[in-house]
C-alpha cells in the first residue's frame, strides 16, 4: 500500500483473510488496507464493505486501535469525496480515542499511540487547510512534528513538510512551499514512500506553476514528472506561456483517482 501498488495489497490482503483462522485479529487490519487500497482505487462501494467487515470484527476484539484506524479510514473517505467536514469530524474522533487510550497504554503499546496521535494530527490538517483555516492546521502540524522531530520520526516529519508546503502554498506563500516540499522530496525517496513522494512532486510542481517563471516551471515539469514515475493515464496537459508557445505534456500518474482527488483540491 505504501508502494501505491493498490492491486497487489489488495490481493496480500485477501490472502491473509484465506490462510489466517476466523476471527483472527490480523484480518480486521486486513480489512483495513484493503479498504485503504479500494479509496485508491476510487472504488468506494468496496471500501464500505471492507470497514464494516473491519467494524464488526473488531468489537470482538479489545485491541482499541482497531477502532481508532477504521474512524481515521472514514476520514479519508470522506476526503476523497471533498466532504471535509465530516473528514475533520471522522479525524478528530480517530485522534480523541487514540488520546484516551495513550493514558492507559501499557509500555508495549505507548509508543505505537504516540506514533499514531502524531499521525493522526497530521490528516486533521488537511481538511482544515481545504476549509481555510490555515491556523488551525499549522498549529496540528507543528505539534506533530515536533514530537516528531525529537523522536527522530523521519516518515512523519517528511510529511508534515509535505503538509506544511501545502498550507504555503494554500496561501499563495509559494517560494516557502517550494523549500518544504523540496526538503521532504529526498527524504520520502530514500524511504521508498511513492505516494508520499508523489503528492510532494505534484505540490512543487503547483508551486513552481503558481510563481509564474517560465524558465522554472518548463524544466520543473519536464523533469519532476518523469521522475515521478506514474503509470499512464493518458491525459495531457496544456499549459500557455505566451501567444505563441504552448507547451504539450503527456504525463504519467498512478491509476488511482484519490492522487487525481489530491490534485485537483
Amino acid at each position: 500500500e505504501m508502494l501505491a501498488d493498490y492491486f497487489k495489497a489488495v490481493s496480500y490482503s485477501r490472502s491473509t483473510l484465506q490462510y489466517s483462522p476466523p476471527g483472527d485479529s490480523k484480518q480486521v487490519y486486513a480489512y483495513l488496507v484493503m479498504a485503504d487500497s479500494y479509496i485508491g482505487l476510487c472504488n468506494f462501494s468496496k471500501v464500505v464493505e471492507c470497514l464494516d467487515k473491519a467494524l464488526n470484527m473488531s468489537h470482538e476484539h479489545t485491541d482499541p486501535m482497531m477502532e481508532t484506524q477504521i474512524l481515521s479510514t472514514m476520514g479519508k473517505v470522506f476526503l476523497a469525496l471533498k466532504d471535509f467536514p465530516k473528514a475533520l469530524l471522522f479525524q478528530r474522533r480517530a485522534l480523541e480515542m487514540v488520546s484516551s487510550n495513550s493514558a492507559l497504554a501499557t509500555e508495549h503499546h505507548r509508543n505505537e499511540n504516540s506514533k499514531f496521535v502524531r499521525i493522526t494530527k497530521l490528516k486533521i490538517a488537511t481538511p482544515l487547510r481545504l476549509m481555510g483555516d490555515f491556523v488551525s492546521a499549522t498549529k496540528c502540524v507543528e505539534e506533530s512534528m515536533q514530537v516528531a522531530s525529537s523522536l527522530g520520526d523521519r516518515p512523519v516529519q517528511a510529511k508534515c513538510l509535505v503538509c506544511i508546503g501545502d498550507i504555503q502554498r494554500s496561501q499563495n506563500n509559494n517560494e516557502v512551499a517550494c523549500k518544504k516540499y523540496e526538503a521532504a522530496i529526498q527524504m520520502l525517496q530514500d524511504m521508498n514512500d511513492r505516494y508520499s513522494y508523489t503528492l510532494a512532486m505534484i505540490g512543487l510542481v503547483k508551486a513552481l506553476l503558481a510563481l509564474n517563471t517560465q524558465q522554472n516551471t518548463y524544466f520543473a515539469l519536464l523533469l519532476k514528472f518523469v521522475a515521478c514515475q506514474l503509470l499512464i493515464v493518458s491525459n495531457a496537459i496544456t499549459i500557455t506561456y505566451d501567444e505563441n508557445v504552448k507547451l504539450y505534456l503527456v504525463y504519467h500518474m498512478y491509476v488511482l483517482d484519490d492522487i487525481y482527488f489530491i490534485c485537483c483540491l
